[in-house]
Order: C-alpha cells, then sequence, then structure tokens
C-alpha cells in the first residue's frame, strides 16, 4: 500500500446550509459519523461549505457498460454518502446500481465505480474521478472531512461562526484489473511503476518539468508511461 497523498479544498467556502437538511427520523440509524453530528445539532445551526460535486445538478452523459449511453441526466456527486443522485423532475433519487456504470461524463471531468482497498486492506467500491486512462490508471477519491468549532453554544456560533465542511481528494492507483490502492504521486513512485524504463521515465518528468499539483502534467506522464510499458495482465 503506498502512502496517502492527501489534498484539502474548501468547496464554496461561503456557501451556507441549514443543518435541517440532515434531520432524518431515525438519527441513531445513521452510519456515516459526521451525518449524525449534523442531524443532532440545535435548530437554527448553519454549516459552511459543500460536499455536493458540482453544487448543483448539471447535465452530464452516463455511459453504461456494453456501450449504453444516457446523454443530458441532471446529476451530482454526494461525497458525504458517496453516491451518485440524479435529478428527476422536482425529486433527487440516488442511483441504486453504479456498478452497471462505465463512467460519466460531467463538466469536462470523468468519473468511474471501482473496488479499492481501504487503509485496513478492506474491499470496498466506490466513486472516483479517473483523471489519466490505461494499464496505469490514475485516480482520486473524494472524503468529507468535517472542521468542528470549539464553541459554548451552538446557537450563538449559528450567528457568528459556523463548523466547516472540507472535500478531501485522495490519491489511488489502479492497476489492470486489481482493486485501485493509494497512492502518493511523487518523483519515486512515478519512475517505480516501471523500474526496467527508469531512465526514460526521469528524463521524461525532467524534460517535461511534471508537477504533481498539475492534473494535466499527471495526464500527460501516464499517458507516455502506458505508451512504453508491454503490459500484459493474465
Amino acid at each position: 500500500m503506498g502512502i496517502i497523498s492527501l489534498v484539502t479544498i474548501r468547496v464554496e467556502a461561503q456557501r451556507l446550509y441549514s443543518v435541517e437538511m440532515f434531520r432524518a427520523n431515525d438519527v441513531k440509524g445513521l452510519q456515516n459519523p459526521i451525518e449524525r453530528y449534523l442531524a443532532n445539532l440545535p435548530e437554527g445551526c448553519l454549516i459552511e461549505g459543500s460536499f455536493f460535486d458540482p453544487d448543483e445538478f448539471y447535465p452530464g452523459s452516463i455511459v453504461f457498460k456494453g456501450g449504453k449511453t444516457v446523454k443530458e441526466e441532471y446529476v451530482r456527486f454526494n461525497w458525504l454518502r458517496d453516491q451518485l443522485e440524479v435529478l428527476s423532475g422536482q425529486d433527487t433519487s440516488v442511483f441504486k446500481n453504479p456498478e452497471v456504470i462505465d463512467f460519466i461524463e460531467l463538466k469536462g471531468r470523468v468519473f468511474t465505480y471501482l473496488s479499492y482497498l481501504s487503509s485496513t486492506e478492506e474491499r470496498l467500491f466506490g466513486w472516483f474521478e479517473r483523471i489519466a486512462d490505461g494499464p496505469f490508471t490514475l485516480l482520486l477519491k473524494r472524503k468529507v472531512k468535517l472542521e468542528r468549532l470549539d464553541y459554548l453554544s451552538p446557537v450563538i456560533a449559528s450567528v457568528t461562526d459556523h463548523d466547516k465542511i472540507d472535500v478531501i481528494s485522495i490519491w489511488f492507483l489502479k492497476e489492470g484489473d486489481l482493486d485501485a490502492i493509494s497512492f502518493k504521486p511523487n518523483r519515486r513512485n512515478l519512475v517505480a511503476l516501471w523500474p526496467e524504463s527508469k531512465e526514460l521515465l526521469l528524463n521524461y518528468l525532467a524534460d517535461n518539468k511534471v508537477k504533481i499539483s498539475d492534473h494535466q502534467s499527471l495526464k500527460r506522464y501516464f499517458s507516455y508511461l502506458n505508451s512504453i510499458t508491454p503490459w500484459e495482465k493474465e
């Protein structure tokens, strides 16, 4: 397992949501600890930030396995629950069988539903943004982080300050048909993906000034990597 690489991004930091949206008939039945916490906050509290991506429903193309495409479906991702939500008229529904989807194109990005290994080696399934495709596939997984305020009264805090939601991006790597695993795309790990071509890869990194913070730069690197590796998986 590689070292988890985290990037914190604030999604529309000034956008505020009422905790009423988290109310549920069975609060104790909520499995997500962040959702349970938010559901138990006093009435009137507001939360800063968003876990929706994009923040509003947006037309995207859903490509099913087997080549069937549904175009212009209004969708968004709920990273708190790691779910794909679909707008049906005035109602929001959750896509119940994401394993039948090959990928989704949404606002110039590509998302796919894959198996992966957690930090405890547990095999799970979830949504990823696909940064680079091929025998070596570079992925980003989103998680939600809650920054809780240390205040005496949540009611007072709802007027002056708020709990904050951040979206955490975690790098993953998928090799062939294997489960995706956490991956830190630094210089050493990028070259170690194919040691037989170490010099070629080092030269590419130097000549093209590959930046870890630049997704397009990494995408081009993986395109080159996949082009020189005689990949054969049984």
